[in-house]
């Protein structure tokens, strides 16, 4: 039986398919809440779950990364959040993709691609993820 996070999880990708940023964020961590804090000892060894984890975790990040310079959804950008929104997002952001890079399901060369991920290279802490 799979765990009730990956369906709230699915919200999440549907709403992301349909590029309605705010409602897949929401969705995701609302999956991870569900999920509890020992979800990584729970998913360990079924690499399925490691891998919704991880793409779970990531899709985060990169919705952070992209709502935290306006775009709302794949065609549309909306005004810039407030600085100190911004910034928060941004953290968000890292957090996010630390766990996700953690799980060995997202590699650096997979991030180094996303173009959902340019806001953040220019924070000195880009440099600094997957070492």
């Amino acid at each position: 039986e799979l765990p009730a996070w990956l369906a709230i999880a699915e919200r999440g990708r549907e709403a992301l398919r349909r590029g309605a940023y705010a409602e897949a964020r929401a969705a995701y961590e609302e999956a991870l809440a569900a999920a509890g804090p020992d979800v990584d000892e729970k998913a360990a060894g079924d690499e399925r779950l490691v891998r919704a984890l991880a793409g779970t975790r990531y899709n985060l990040a990169c919705l952070c990364a992209l709502l935290s310079v306006g775009r709302t959804s794949p065609d549309e950008a909306g005004p810039m959040p407030p600085a100190e929104e911004a910034a928060r997002l941004r953290d968000q952001a890292f957090a996010w993709l630390r766990l996700a890079l953690a799980s060995g399901a997202i590699d650096r060369a997979q991030m180094e691609r996303d173009p959902d991920l340019t806001p953040l290279h220019e924070d000195p802490r880009w440099g600094e993820m997957g070492r």
